[in-house]
């Protein structure tokens, strides 16, 4: 029978909306909207958050960037804590890198290939067709922002860094150069692979990773001072926070890094929590403090120990799969290490497919159309996002914060 074509049906999941079940054909919510419908709460923590805005973001928060489906490049930004919670859209690419700015916008672009623009993501809508499937928007990327286009020849964009309150942007060659909007480049990080570019300090100056030594603070003239680290082994670096220190008033950076790098790698899981630790480093005195290691991770879990990122609180939310099903991702909340206090479970992938609601045609696929693949108005019991409801996002390996 043939198709009608119907008046297809908003969600309001985006921008401040929630990804609860869709609403009745009579309603509608911008991704811009400055209403919300109320959150569900996490299938992990039991907490209830506020409705996402991704042109809001809080930059202190630690967001998951993923797809609404394995093996396809629909992304979406969500909360950690409540993956039902989120707002499309980007173009159909394989890899982005972006940071969220001051002022709450996230600033991103295709990871790894030269000559595309950096943008400023705008929110879309997700929508149904007659057919009560979801259609992620095609071209999503094309109404975003566009900040400039990188005119480095043969430069991949490795990382994106943004410097507080002025905004400015600051990405990095693979390997080697530090560029802005207005120098290309502005600094030389050096050859050696494992530098990198920590942070954008607010007045311009850069802490950057000088392996095998460790920190280097370079100021906003491009002098350089070697940090005196805590230990004398090589260290490996993770990623880094910039917070006002409560106790001294001072701007500071927290970092997770790895301490020996020759024993890391080979090292029991034991061994590799006592090594993996939070270090501190006071702007101000450039003192770096080994502040600890972090609490014990749960049981079951597996770590990806440099995919983390801290939140405005000093907590390493840290990524991971399970070690009886390595399709099974988690996200596991760390603060420092704190008598036997467990990690908090905020994300478990497993445990969001069993809330999705089957929403597609009722009626069993026969054995023909299950034969010729004629399956688009019947039930075919393979797993497709487009006819479930209370969808989530799944982690797809990167996970989103401020500077």
């Amino acid at each position: 029978m043939s198709k009608v074509f119907m008046l297809i049906v908003l969600l309001g999941l985006l921008g401040c909306g929630s990804g609860g079940t869709p609403p009745s054909e009579s309603e509608s919510l911008s991704s811009s909207s400055s209403s919300s419908s109320s959150s569900s709460s996490s299938s992990s923590s039991g907490a209830a958050s506020e409705s996402i805005d991704c042109e809001r973001l809080n930059p202190d928060k630690v967001y998951i960037f993923g797809t609404l489906q394995e093996d396809e490049h629909l992304y979406a930004i969500a909360d950690i804590e409540d993956p039902t919670n989120f707002c499309v859209g980007f173009d159909n690419e394989w890899t982005y890198k972006g940071v969220i700015n001051s002022s709450g916008n996230y600033i991103y672009a295709v990871s790894g290939v030269e000559s595309e623009p950096l943008l400023s993501m705008i929110p879309d809508d997700l929508i149904k067709d007659v057919d009560n499937r979801w259609i992620y928007p095609s071209f999503a990327s094309s109404d975003d922002t566009v900040l400039f286009i990188p005119p480095n020849e043969g430069c991949g964009l490795l990382t994106i860094e943004i410097q507080p309150v002025s905004d400015e942007i600051y990405y990095s060659c693979p390997n080697k150069l530090i560029n802005t909007r207005n120098a290309q480049p502005l600094y030389d990080i050096g050859s050696n692979s494992e530098n990198k570019l920590l942070t954008v300090l607010p007045d311009g100056g850069m802490l950057v990773v000088n392996d095998p030594e460790g920190i280097k603070y370079v100021d906003p003239n491009q002098n350089e001072m070697a940090l005196t680290m805590p230990s004398d082994s090589r260290y490996i670096f993770g990623n880094a926070k910039q917070f006002i220190d409560s106790s001294s008033g001072n701007l500071s950076v927290w970092v997770a890094v790895a301490t020996n790098l020759s024993e890391f790698y080979g090292a029991s899981g034991a061994r590799r929590e006592e090594l993996f630790r939070r270090l501190k480093l006071d702007i101000t005195t450039m003192e770096v403090v080994d502040e600890g290691g972090f609490m014990p991770l749960p049981s079951g879990f597996v770590a990806s120990y440099f995919e983390g990122e801290f939140d405005g609180d000093g907590n390493l939310y840290q990524p991971g799969r399970a070690i009886e099903d390595l399709d099974d991702d988690w996200v596991v909340k760390r603060g420092i290490k704190a008598g036997d206090t467990i990690s908090t479970t905020v994300y478990k992938e497993s445990d969001l497919y069993l809330q999705e609601v089957y929403a597609g045609p009722e009626d069993l696929c026969t054995e023909q159309e299950l034969l010729f693949g004629d399956t688009d108005n019947c039930n075919d019991g393979v797993y497709d996002w487009r006819e479930q409801d209370n969808l989530f996002i799944k982690y797809n390996r990167i996970l989103i914060t401020g500077m």
